[in-house]
């Protein structure tokens, strides 16, 4: 199917979280929100303060199940993304799908973070069903790149020792 000549506008709706695959919001709550924001939005959507030893996997599981089974609580996720990877997002924002998948392939080497979180952000909230093909490549490479980085034997995590790793 080719891409539309123009990006799309401002008013144009965008594609809700909740349909998102899991394993795309997965990856986007573990780039933009630190433990504390994950944390924070756990307790405010379930009502109850975390239980003591809960692993982040777990936590992030109910996220993003709470997301695509509750509409107040996909609002209140889409908020909390967007306002994460808003200083980063205008550089994928209204971009056609060729030159996002270009920029991946420019900046992959690069990205890490909130900067991943918003270009995936991007992609992932256009209503266009071809930009689902880009968004199930870039949600593999992302994996792939991740797991590369945790075999490299000069990687260095900077998060918690087992058992409470995501």
């Amino acid at each position: 199917m080719p891409e539309p000549a123009a990006p799309a506008s401002p008013e144009t709706p965008q594609r809700p979280l909740a349909a998102c695959s899991p394993r795309l919001l997965r990856l986007l709550l573990v780039l933009a929100l630190d433990r504390t924001a994950a944390t924070a939005a756990w307790v405010q959507l379930c009502g109850a303060a975390r239980p003591e030893g809960v692993r982040d996997a777990a936590l992030l599981a109910d996220l993003v199940r709470l997301a695509r089974a509750s509409a107040p609580a996909a609002q209140h996720l889409e908020a909390l993304l967007a306002a994460q990877v808003q200083a980063e997002a205008p550089r994928f924002r209204e971009q056609p799908l060729a030159e996002l998948a270009a920029r991946w392939a420019r900046e992959r080497a690069r990205l890490r973070g909130k900067g991943l979180a918003a270009l995936l952000w991007s992609v992932a909230r256009r209503p266009e069903p071809f930009f689902r093909k880009l968004e199930e490549r870039l949600v593999e490479e992302v994996e792939v790149l991740a797991l590369q980085t945790l075999a490299d034997p000069h990687f260095r995590g900077a998060g918690p020792a087992a058992p409470d790793v995501v």
